[in-house]
């Protein structure tokens, strides 16, 4: 019977928020799962899975998965440019020590006096997140 590898984004996410509140990067209250919806509540950080995770198509001789590849998004927002500067530095340094890499795309914008960083990144997972912190 073929093994298929779980989509990890819960405890990815549970981890995200634990490094976040005990780095004092922000607090538990002002991070979103899946949504950019701020209100007035600033600064504010939105984790995003994407959608459409990419099941490897490479397959061992029992036909077992190796792994998937899981897509975050994470959004900061801020009232002033370098607290917004300073949450992206902080989420950035957490999603590497879960082992993601960054795909590349940041956007920033500022509209009505609210400072959006936003940062993509990926992850192979095959059943066990890592911890780079200690390294």
């Amino acid at each position: 019977m073929a093994t298929i590898t779980e989509n990890p984004i819960e405890e990815i996410y549970g981890r995200f928020v634990n490094e976040c509140v005990s780095k004092n990067v922000i607090s538990a209250e002002n991070i979103s799962f899946g949504k950019s919806d701020v209100g007035a509540r600033l600064p504010w950080v939105a984790f995003k899975p994407m959608t459409n995770y990419t099941w490897l198509q490479a397959r061992d001789m029992s036909n077992n998965e190796p792994g998937i590849i899981v897509n975050v998004q994470v959004e900061c927002f801020s009232k002033n440019e370098s607290t917004a500067m300073k949450l992206e530095d902080a989420t950035k340094a957490i999603m590497f020590n879960m082992g993601f890499y960054s795909t590349g795309f940041a956007q920033r914008f500022k509209n009505n006096e609210i400072h959006r960083y936003i940062a993509r990144y990926d992850l192979r997972y095959t059943g066990e997140l890592l911890d780079l912190s200690e390294l």
